[in-house]
């Protein structure tokens, strides 16, 4: 989250985060941006877009790689150290 905040704060220094959440084992980022033209939102989303995407690729425990795991009906993107006796999500 920390090198999207920074990219997003290149484009827009006032951005507003509204809400992240996690969906699916992966983050969902809400956000404002107050000064808006076509291109810099456009390019905005796809920085958010992208940072979205890798989250279903990072251990939200420890950063290090991670693939989808699902337990108790909840889905989590971990790495193996931190899968916690959960099966693998199948695609």
């Amino acid at each position: 989250m920390c090198k999207m905040n920074e990219h997003l704060e290149k484009l827009e220094p006032y951005y507003i985060l509204h809400q992240v959440k996690e969906k699916f084992g992966g983050l969902r980022y809400y956000t404002h941006t107050p000064n808006r033209t076509n291109d810099r939102d456009d390019l905005f989303r796809v920085v958010v877009s992208y940072y979205e995407t890798l989250s279903f690729s990072v251990c939200d425990q420890c950063g290090e790689p991670g693939t989808r795991w699902i337990k108790g009906g909840y889905v989590r993107t971990r790495c193996r150290d931190h899968s916690d006796g959960a099966d693998p999500c199948e695609e």
